[in-house]
């Protein structure tokens, strides 16, 4: 792993309209990752991480959603700008979305979709970008892969139509992979394999990789880092064995907690109300009202991150006030 930064977000900020106003459904995020590192984004459903990664993108959630301010830059290219950002997605950078079957075209076949990939982003024959989707497939795991060259989607298992997905989003050979939870719907066994199969591509191909997941099991066995998500905000950062080991956040320790992961400093489970973004303007600490150890200034104002070394940051005031 070199340290040279490639992906780089800067008080990212996300809205959407709602009635007459605006929600902010991602506040401020600011995150880095590294060549060859995997960073992940761990945080309940609603919390913002998948407006984030199409934000990444360039992408704002639609029909009435807009990037409201920050910046967003891939190895230097504008993120934020459209044309900059259609450049490199698909062939630079690419992105596995969540739910395969939804993503995948039940009308083409699997061969035809990987296809249209590679020619959509370079200047090559059509029986090359065949030879080149049949060494996908098999360098994503898949037995047969002529018989799955010529499959249509509805043909293959959840794990089958992931691994397809895969192979779609390696087409033009990216160095940078952005995965949307997608092996939230597999099952354990299919779910294990998945991340085996990105490890491995990861040190074959020198993939750096952003993993969004609610699951804190698929972080440890994935990733370098960690960056915990809540209402549209990153509460804590680090490296993956300092944020499972020494938990800070209350709101961190209560995710461990749900997950069934032990560490040195967990909470009680989650209550049943998430981490969803509101409209009333909150300017403190978005968890104040669920966080058992919640002080009164916890709600006055904006709260920085605090650093408590070796790039572990987290945002709470009781860390403030015990340093």
């Amino acid at each position: 792993m070199t340290n040279e930064i490639i992906y780089s977000i800067e008080n990212l900020r996300v809205e959407v309209g709602v009635g007459g106003g605006t929600i902010p459904i991602v506040d401020g995020v600011s995150l880095y990752i590294r060549q060859s590192e995997a960073l992940g984004l761990v945080g309940e459903s609603g919390a913002g991480k998948s407006i984030l990664a199409m934000a990444m993108i360039g992408m704002p959630p639609q029909p009435n959603g807009r990037i409201a301010g920050g910046r967003v830059s891939f190895h230097g290219l504008d993120m934020l700008n459209r044309r900059e950002a259609r450049a490199v997605v698909g062939k630079r950078i690419g992105f596995i979305f969540e739910d395969p079957a939804a993503s995948l075209d039940p009308c083409y076949t699997i061969g035809a979709q990987i296809i249209e990939t590679i020619v959509a982003h370079e200047d090559i024959h059509k029986a090359a970008a065949r030879e080149r989707a049949l060494e996908l497939l098999s360098l994503v795991g898949i037995a047969d892969p002529p018989s799955a060259y010529t499959a249509y989607p509805h043909q293959f298992s959840g794990g089958m139509q992931q691994r397809a997905m895969f192979a779609i989003a390696l087409s033009c050979r990216p160095e940078f992979l952005i995965g949307d939870n997608p092996t939230s719907a597999l099952d354990v066994t299919i779910q294990a394999q998945i991340l085996r199969l990105i490890n491995d591509l990861r040190k074959r191909l020198g993939l750096t990789v952003f993993w969004i997941t609610n699951n804190f099991g698929v972080v440890a066995k994935l990733c370098d880092r960690v960056a915990v998500m809540y209402a549209g905000t990153i509460l804590e950062i680090g490296k993956v064995r300092d944020v499972l080991r020494n938990p800070v956040h209350p709101y961190t320790r209560r995710l461990l907690a749900s997950s069934g992961i032990p560490s040195a400093r967990s909470g009680p489970s989650l209550a049943a109300r998430a981490g969803a973004v509101s409209a009333n303007g909150e300017v403190g600490c978005r968890f104040a009202t669920q966080c058992p150890t919640v002080m009164t200034t916890c709600s006055a104002a904006p709260i920085a991150m605090s650093d408590l070394g070796a790039g572990h940051l987290t945002r709470c005031l009781l860390v403030s006030k015990a340093s």
